[in-house]
């Protein structure tokens, strides 16, 4: 009995202490500007491996320093619920990731909403945008994200955006899933979640996070494997040639490796169902760069961190990317020469995080309004 009271001392110990360290410890910084952190509620698991933006949703985002209220109307889609489509209304429908989202700004600071104005006014008729996003995703859920809103947006254009940083990486990660509230957009962490008791209590604890962290950098026997998960075939065949790390000068080399051919095959298929699941409104494709891209003195110094590949081109992926638009017939504008002729660039992005800050979604308004008029006007 003894031993059983003083066993039940030091749990109640344990307990108190990490709930103490718990109210105490600020979230970690890794976990502050992390997407899945940020999205905390707002998505939903709708089938086994599929994520969407949950409907009705409502609840605050903290980035940036700034805390945004977020919103999503009766189909998911960001903003309030809009009335039935009016006789000569014209209506756009951005469809992308974080970046069309518009994480880290109020709705009304969004490059869709942005447009709606300038749009209206260009063409002297009411024009609406929606915006049809998920943080995370790819170009493959453009297909999905216009099926489920299509019917009761009724667009009459629809824009597959495409942030050339990351786009054709999230493609590769066929499940996605949710824990304690959180999105994961990982395979292999999703796996890991499923089969370790230890991932999904760091995933809930502040506290324990840190500690794992400690664990990886001061005691990497006793840590979390995080590559303990193993890949289906189908899996392997995916990521076969495909940089671990992901990033962006992979897709910015001058010859195109063999794994990238068939990253942008998939992309134009990707593409091809997005247009089909538009079912009789125009389509077309926006590109986005990566601030990488247009940051002043960025991309050389980001290209030597790589020495082994080819050389890179500042911009190749874009000319890939429109160029297998072209093949397709699917009208493409790219953002990256209108952003990098700006002087104020550090004004766009939100400091130490890169999504666009209100200021930057209105310069990409602004370099958007002209192409989609024309693209309506037709």
């Amino acid at each position: 009995m003894r031993l059983l009271a003083r066993l039940t001392m030091v749990l109640v110990a344990l307990v108190l202490a990490v709930g103490a360290v718990e109210l105490l410890i600020p979230t970690p910084a890794a976990l502050r500007g992390a997407i899945w952190w940020q999205c905390r509620y707002s998505l939903e698991e709708h089938e086994p491996g599929k994520l969407r933006t949950v409907a009705n949703y409502r609840g605050t985002q903290t980035i940036g320093g700034g805390t945004q209220q977020i919103a999503h109307d009766r189909v998911g889609m960001r903003g309030p619920d809009l009335p039935p489509k009016r006789d000569g209304e014209r209506r756009v429908l951005l469809v992308g990731d974080s970046v069309t989202y518009g994480t880290g700004v109020a709705v009304e600071a969004t490059f869709a909403m942005q447009l709606a104005p300038r749009l209206t006014s260009q063409l002297r008729t009411p024009v609406t945008c929606g915006i049809a996003a998920c943080p995370g995703f790819g170009v493959r859920d453009h297909r999905d994200l216009i099926a489920r809103v299509r019917a009761d947006f009724r667009p009459d254009l629809v824009v597959s955006c495409v942030f050339v940083e990351n786009d054709l990486y999230d493609d590769l990660q066929l499940e996605r899933g949710v824990f304690a509230g959180y999105p994961v957009f990982q395979t292999p962490h999703l796996r890991a979640l499923r089969r370790s008791w230890r991932w999904r209590v760091s995933l809930r604890s502040n506290a324990i996070y840190v500690l794992e962290q400690l664990l990886l950098k001061h005691a990497p026997a006793l840590a979390l494997d995080l590559g303990a998960t193993t890949l289906t075939d189908a899996e392997r065949a995916q990521w076969d040639g495909v940089p671990l790390d992901q990033s962006m000068l992979f897709f910015e080399q001058v010859a195109t490796p063999p794994a990238l051919e068939r990253m942008l095959r998939a992309t134009k298929s990707h593409l091809a169902e997005a247009a089909r699941a538009a079912e009789g409104s125009a389509f077309a494709v926006l590109l986005i760069p990566s601030h990488k891209q247009y940051w002043p003195g960025a991309f050389a110094p980001f290209s030597a961190e790589r020495p082994a590949e080819q050389p890179h081109r500042c911009g190749a992926i874009q000319e890939r990317l429109a160029k297998l638009c072209h093949e397709s017939e699917l009208p493409s504008f790219d953002l990256l020469p209108g952003l990098a002729a700006r002087q104020d660039i550090p004004a766009l992005l939100i400091a130490n995080d890169f999504h666009f800050t209100p200021a930057g979604h209105a310069v990409v308004a602004d370099l958007l309004a002209p192409w989609l008029a024309g693209l309506l006007g037709r």
